[in-house]
């Protein structure tokens, strides 16, 4: 596990920050900014955020979504950088395995169980570069993970063909309604229960960091 510079202090300060600065279901287990080359990076792990409602959506072959807002943030408060990141996660019923996607990669795993671990992780993540950081000014990195039982393109689509049947009659039309209150249910505002966490990090400066190469 990476350390922080001197005797891990500003490690053990995240740790015992975590049960008041975690919002929401889940948790963070483990969170360590880091400086690596030219850019401030971060190791991510998150458990309790997969219920049961979005792992039976995802093992029906319908992917799930998983989205990480991250926030360099100075005093005052000032953005300095801030990333976004979206990854889905589906049962493929024809391999029988899950496949986990972000961007132009894919990966593939045997169980519910190893996919949920590695949806949940980010490893040496870029947050920006380290040239955007002062070595007088103190930062803090805000962290928001969302989940949600099918991403955001599924659930539009499923949306534009509740609208463009509900002109139907008979069973069609009863079936389309059914289905129209069932996505309201589901996925309405109102109603949902999002699966998010919403972390602040204690001030940090950039010496307090470890600095990987």
């Amino acid at each position: 596990m990476r350390g922080i510079r001197g005797i891990g202090t500003l490690a053990a300060a995240f740790l015992l920050a975590y049960s008041g600065s975690v919002r929401g279901e889940g948790e963070i287990t483990r969170f360590e900014p880091f400086l690596h080359g030219d850019d401030l990076c971060v190791d991510l792990v998150a458990r309790g955020l997969m219920d049961e409602r979005t792992a039976m959506t995802i093992d029906s072959g319908l992917p799930g979504s998983c989205a990480f807002l991250l926030r360099v943030e100075a005093r005052g408060p000032r953005v300095v950088a801030e990333r976004l990141l979206e990854r889905t996660l589906r049962f493929d019923l024809w391999e029988n395995v899950y496949v986990l996607e972000q961007a132009n990669v894919r990966r593939t795993f045997p169980t519910m169980a190893s996919a949920d671990s590695a949806l949940f992780e980010l490893d040496d993540f870029v947050l920006g570069p380290r040239t955007q950081l002062s070595v007088s000014e103190e930062y803090r990195v805000l962290v928001v993970i969302d989940v949600q039982p099918l991403a955001q393109e599924d659930r539009e689509r499923l949306r534009r063909y509740v609208s463009r049947n509900s002109s139907g009659s008979g069973n069609s039309e009863e079936l389309v309604l059914d289905l129209g209150a069932v996505l309201s249910k589901v996925f309405g505002k109102s109603s949902e229960r999002r699966d998010t966490i919403v972390y602040e990090t204690p001030f940090f400066r950039p010496s307090d960091l470890e600095v990987e190469p």
